[in-house]
């Protein structure tokens, strides 16, 4: 019988282990998604930014339309097309919203700080808490995560590797050793 009891304590460490890389690798999961969707807002803006630009502009030239009665022929054939293109444009903006589906993103990004939030928590916390705490907290967080993933839109493809890049690369969403230290008021810093 002891030798049943020691394997089993002597497995607990390692099962530990497993534990927390289990919650390192979710972390890591929640963190490109949460960048990705900042891409795809940033980008969806952008573009929403670009289209209102070019409605304004080709507006401005169509509303000018009185001036091709004192310029000539090629002048009327230019402002038409003008027109045309306004027609496109106002017609593309009317099924395709950038920035509602900006928001759409920002919102998803903003629920999953919360998570990565407490992700960064709970591995704080790893040490201090039982096991099955740690599970259940786990669980109840993979359950935070499925309802964000089944109620938000689905990043692009361009995002993830935005977000790829800027996690990999120019280590987004991390501090170097002391940075974020000098963000706090001196009384607050360590000494």
């Amino acid at each position: 019988m002891n030798g049943s009891l020691y394997m089993v304590t002597n497995l607990k460490p390692d099962y530990r282990e497993r534990l927390r890389s289990e919650l390192v690798t979710r972390y890591g999961k929640v963190v490109y998604t949460f960048t990705a969707h900042e891409k795809d807002a940033h980008r969806l803006r952008a573009e929403d930014r670009r289209l209102r630009w070019c409605q304004l502009i080709l507006s401005a030239i169509t509303a000018g339309g009185f001036l091709v009665t004192v310029f000539p022929t090629w002048a009327k054939a230019i402002g038409a097309v003008f027109a045309v293109a306004l027609v496109i444009v106002n017609a593309a903006t009317k099924n395709f919203n950038p920035a509602a589906k900006a928001e759409e993103h920002q919102k998803a990004a903003d629920r999953l700080w919360i998570v990565r939030e407490e992700y960064e928590a709970l591995l704080t916390d790893f040490n201090e808490l039982r096991d099955d705490e740690i599970r259940e907290k786990r669980d109840n967080l993979t359950k935070t995560v499925a309802n964000i993933y089944a109620t938000t839109p689905r990043t692009s493809e361009k995002a993830y590797q935005e977000a790829q890049h800027a996690l990999k690369k120019e280590e987004e969403q991390t501090f170097n050793e002391g940075e974020a230290e000098r963000f706090l008021p001196p009384v607050l810093r360590r000494q």
